[in-house]
């Protein structure tokens, strides 16, 4: 299973406050943390970690109309950055009739409609569970793992949401 978490070394910039000067690294550490957990376009991924942060100039420009620092930082970022096509792992959360919902990597939702299933399976009412249609015994409940191919994902407002099937 090929894995979607990348560690890529970026070099950012970033404008800091006047207010920060005194504590440019914290500044830097400040901006850094409002990217985690954020879907980053530039990056193409979610933003979980970053490590081995860097100043590249003891001495960064003042903008011209404005007060704010320039500061190049560089930095080692761990990215989730999952591929359509990919196979994923999630844990179920939420059985519906029509749906599962599962957790990925404890933290992302994904969805599995019951058409992606192809008739494989059928909702089962009085186990609040997916049952197979071929074997009673494979089924899909709270807490089960599932692995599943990402045919799909979408990002608002910084959040990202997967569909498998």
């Amino acid at each position: 299973m090929a894995t979607s978490l990348l560690e890529v070394t970026v070099k950012l910039r970033f404008d800091l406050h006047p207010s920060k000067t005194n504590d440019v690294f914290g500044g830097v550490k400040e901006q850094l943390n409002q990217k985690l957990m954020r879907y980053d376009e530039e990056f193409g991924g979610v933003v979980l970690a970053y490590f081995n942060e860097t100043l590249l100039d003891a001495k960064g420009p003042i903008l011209t109309s404005l007060p704010y620092v320039s500061v190049d930082v560089k930095t080692t970022l761990l990215l989730f950055k999952p591929m359509v096509g990919r196979r994923l792992e999630g844990v179920v959360n939420k059985v519906g009739v029509d749906h599962l919902g599962l957790l990925v990597l404890g933290v992302f939702n994904a969805s599995i409609g019951i058409e992606a299933t192809d008739g494989a399976f059928q909702y089962d009412a009085e186990e609040s569970c997916w049952v197979g249609t071929d074997d009673f015994h494979h089924q899909m409940r709270e807490g089960t793992k599932v692995r599943f191919i990402l045919q799909g994902q979408r990002e608002v407002d910084n959040l990202l949401s997967l569909q498998g099937a």
